[in-house]
């Protein structure tokens, strides 16, 4: 996904990983999607349209945790694209491929761990706008804004402000979006006052003043900060449980573009979202899916962030879900070497069925987000998007009927080769309920 982001300099625009998403059409994200790359795999979750992972150019292989493209940002509002990439990742130097997983070591994992393969679910398939409502606004960014007599000056940097903060309040009035500080910004600045602001700095949480200054560039009061409300991207649904409606999706975690941490969201959506078009991927360059949602098809609310996927729960079951047979969840030590098939969309809202094979299994005791790995043999899917692209996390892996996993990276040199983690791992880690007996 690609994730929008405001900053705190004039007025707001969002920006979706690879692109930039104004506010001409507010209801109307361009999202990217969320795939990990892997290191010669690269965790590379798409950026902010789509909820990829990637890595910057230059970067070794990483555990493949995604990050979001920059959320909406900027109460300032000033376009920051230097923020705006999406989330793909690229090779180093072709680092060596990974140790294949064992496929020979039985599972170690304790029975109560696992889910009975009679446990069935909604295999999921289709791709999701997810936004993340974060806590107060995160500065990502300080900008300079000249003055009348030639300085440049930032109030907030001023103010010992620093990037990785987070803005709580300003005149004791809770920031839920980046929008409302920077017209709480200009009434200050109109006004000739000075504007008390609530920052929390790690652990520490102080009060400081900060007096906006007119920017000449565009006669807007400003403080200085490029700032962010939250993040918002595509990616794709792994299962629902039919008796609760709660759902997985994406496989991995989402993470802050900027800081590389983990978001936690104080609340969150997901949306029917509507893929428009696919960028290729090739050797040593992730591909990604672009796709567009709007807040008018939400489905469903966001609850959790966490190392194995986003889940939540389900207002209603969009039609392909909920007219699709139920399939059983296999449990780690089901799944085997040999063919599989993944569930996804490559146009438009259409989840069709391609053809993989797993090459390899990691039944270790520790849960793992790379735990599968395997490659695409459909050639349908090759000759449309070269294998495995960013905004396919989360695509449900199913063989022999029963659905094993969900893919979560793609290797950056070989697009048709990817990794996946176990649907066990996901019931396990979502909060899911513990089968009946």
């Amino acid at each position: 996904m690609r994730w929008n982001r405001v900053s705190h300099l004039v007025r707001s625009q969002r920006m979706f990983s690879l692109g930039v998403f104004a506010l001409i059409l507010p209801l109307l994200v361009l999202a990217h999607a969320f795939l990990p790359v892997a290191g010669e795999s690269i965790s590379a979750p798409a950026v902010l349209p789509t909820f990829s992972s990637a890595v910057p150019a230059g970067s070794p292989a990483t555990d493949g945790t995604h990050a979001f493209p920059p959320p909406s940002a900027t109460t300032e509002v000033a376009r920051v694209p230097e923020h705006a990439a999406s989330f793909s990742s690229t090779p180093v130097n072709s680092p060596p491929e990974p140790a294949r997983p064992s496929q020979e070591t039985e599972s170690a994992t304790p029975p109560e761990a696992l889910p009975p393969s009679s446990l069935r679910v909604h295999p999921g398939g289709i791709s999701l706008g997810i936004k993340l409502q974060d806590e107060g606004l995160l500065v990502v960014g300080i900008k300079k804004i000249p003055t009348n007599d030639g300085h440049l000056v930032s109030p907030g940097e001023e103010a010992r402000i620093h990037v990785g903060d987070r803005i709580l309040m300003v005149d004791s009035v809770a920031l839920e979006r980046a929008e409302l500080l920077g017209e709480l910004v200009e009434r200050a600045g109109a006004e000739r006052r000075p504007l008390t602001l609530l920052v929390r700095s790690g652990e520490k949480v102080r009060t400081v003043q900060v007096h906006p200054v007119l920017d000449p560039e565009d006669n807007r009061y400003k403080l200085g900060l490029y700032v962010r409300d939250g993040a918002s991207g595509i990616g794709t649904l792994t299962f629902v449980d039919p008796v609760s409606k709660r759902f997985a999706a994406l496989g991995h975690v989402i993470l802050d573009q900027d800081t590389r941490e983990p978001i936690v969201p104080r609340g969150g959506s997901v949306s029917l979202s509507t893929v428009v078009s696919v960028e290729r991927g090739a050797e040593g360059k992730p591909g990604a899916i672009r796709a567009i949602f709007s807040d008018g098809e939400k489905i469903g609310n966001v609850e959790e962030n966490t190392d194995f996927g986003v889940f939540g729960t389900l207002d209603r079951l969009p039609e392909e879900i909920a007219h699709a047979p139920l399939v059983s969840l296999a449990r780690v030590n089901e799944i085997a070497a040999g063919p599989a098939e993944i569930l996804t969309v490559v146009e438009g809202r259409a989840v069709e069925r391609f053809q993989i094979e797993v090459e390899g299994v990691d039944r270790e005791r520790r849960p793992t987000t790379k735990g599968i790995v395997f490659r695409v043999t459909d050639p349908r899917l090759v000759e449309r998007t070269g294998g495995i692209v960013q905004g396919m996390s989360g695509s449900p892996i199913l063989q022999n009927g029963k659905l094993v996993g969900a893919v979560t990276h793609v290797f950056v040199g070989d697009p048709r080769k990817g990794y996946g983690v176990a649907a066990e791992w996901m019931w396990e880690r979502g909060g899911f309920a513990p089968p009946e007996k």
